[in-house]
């Protein structure tokens, strides 16, 4: 998990119950892979960054296919949930494109590339980093990172990087009513598996 700017030193990750609730809501849209495989979510925070990542892993493989976003972000001039969701949509609409497309992971760029979506600059990458072992070997040889936000209890730094984004309480503030995955995506596919989505809230 690399990060687009050299800046993006420190960091801290996207609240625990914020990522499932993105992963079920993927799973709903993504049905047939998810039966076959794993989706991975995952996000982090970073002083001038928010970067994104929807993962798929399938059954018996270890190469993991991860569709990485990252865009400038500002806590005190942005709102978060509202960057999130244009991340968590452009990602969906790639992983689409994989699912749909022949040739893999050829067509996606390996390295960060510019991309304009929905009239917001992104910068987009794909990787095949497999997330558990990663973190399993970063377990071993003790080299997990320290997030932004340091504390005794894990729990409590989770609720001030909550507090810190304006999240307000997780399970309150969103519900996968309230995740929208792959608008960009709907448009371009055919397929009713890949582009069921329960209304958003207003």
């Amino acid at each position: 998990m690399h990060p687009r700017l050299k800046s993006s030193l420190k960091w801290t990750s996207l609240p625990t119950e914020l990522c499932g609730q993105i992963r079920e809501v993927f799973e709903e849209n993504f049905e047939q892979a998810a039966k076959s495989g794993k989706i991975v979510i995952s996000g982090r925070i970073y002083p001038a960054e928010l970067w994104f990542q929807a993962g798929y892993l399938e059954n018996g493989r270890l190469l993991q296919a991860n569709f990485e976003v990252s865009l400038d972000f500002n806590a005190k001039k942005q709102n978060a949930l509202e960057q999130i969701q244009v991340c968590i949509d452009c990602a969906a609409s790639m992983m689409l494109q994989f699912f749909e497309a022949e040739d893999g992971l050829e067509s996606f760029p390996r390295e960060w590339q510019a991309h304009n979506f929905d009239g917001k600059k992104l910068f987009l990458q794909v990787t095949t980093t497999n997330t558990s072992l990663e973190s399993e070997a970063d377990r071993i040889l003790g080299e997990l990172e320290d997030g932004l936000v340091k504390g005794n209890d894990p729990s409590d730094d989770e609720q001030a990087v909550i507090s810190l984004l304006g999240l307000g309480d997780v399970d309150e503030a969103t519900s996968d009513e309230d995740i929208d995955v792959g608008a960009e995506a709907r448009k371009q596919s055919a397929k009713p598996k890949a582009t069921k989505k329960k209304p958003a809230k207003h």
